[in-house]
């Protein structure tokens, strides 16, 4: 019988955590009572030992300013402000602008429900899920990505060989693109909160796929996979 790796077991409950988070982050209208329970969880503190990325660590310290904000404020506007944000950011009244789905920038001439939602709907399909709004929805939206990686996270962290299908999925559906989508999320966000988003969300996707043998070139902005060169 095989001694299980405690230590890689914690840190991939904690990936699974955070990766909900963020999806989350860039998925999910903000809420004035959820911003404070995630405030007052801790959660913004600090990134779990092992976790030591800079723009992770960066993106936290901007999201407990900004949730800090969020809290003592009780006029509601504040919320009110992160509301109006993240639809110009993330939802879009037309085009967003920071669009979070993978065809937007993998394959131009089909933005929407195109070719890469095709191949993440498979990968979600081989483990039995599927997105609930199907064909209204792109499946290679970044925040349902996330939570996909989280589960397959989870389903490892539990004795589940899925390692593979985590290095697929970032390999040829989030990390082609996710530089791009930062430069983006920094350049239009105007809050400590969005702009704490974007870094968290980008730095704790490089934490992660530097566990799956990932490496991050920064003259290129680009990941480079153990074994290959670019």
């Amino acid at each position: 019988m095989a001694v299980p790796d405690v230590g890689r077991t914690g840190t991939l409950q904690a990936t699974a955590g955070m990766l909900l988070v963020a999806s989350e982050l860039v998925r999910d209208e903000p809420q004035g009572a959820r911003i404070r329970e995630l405030c007052e969880a801790g959660l913004f503190e600090g990134a779990p030992e092992g976790f030591d990325d800079e723009a992770l660590a960066s993106g936290l310290a901007l999201l407990k300013e900004g949730a800090t904000t969020v809290a003592a404020d009780a006029s509601g506007e504040e919320v009110r402000a992160l509301e109006r944000e993240w639809l110009r950011l993330f939802a879009g009244v037309g085009e967003p602008q920071v669009p979070s789905w993978a065809n937007y920038y993998l394959d131009p001439e089909s933005r929407v429900l195109g070719r890469e939602s095709l191949a993440v709907r498979e990968l979600y399909a081989k483990h039995g899920l599927a997105v609930k709004r199907k064909g209204t929805e792109p499946d290679d939206d970044l925040g349902l990505m996330l939570r996909f990686l989280a589960h397959l996270a989870t389903r490892e962290a539990q004795g589940a060989d899925t390692a593979g299908d985590q290095a697929a999925m970032l390999r040829g559906h989030v990390l082609p693109w996710i530089s791009a989508w930062r430069y983006a999320g920094l350049k239009h966000a105007a809050s400590d909160y969005y702009r704490g988003a974007v870094e968290f969300t980008f730095g704790l996707v490089r934490s992660y796929a530097a566990g799956l043998g990932f490496s991050y070139r920064d003259d290129t902005r680009s990941f480079v996979e153990k074994g290959h060169t670019k």
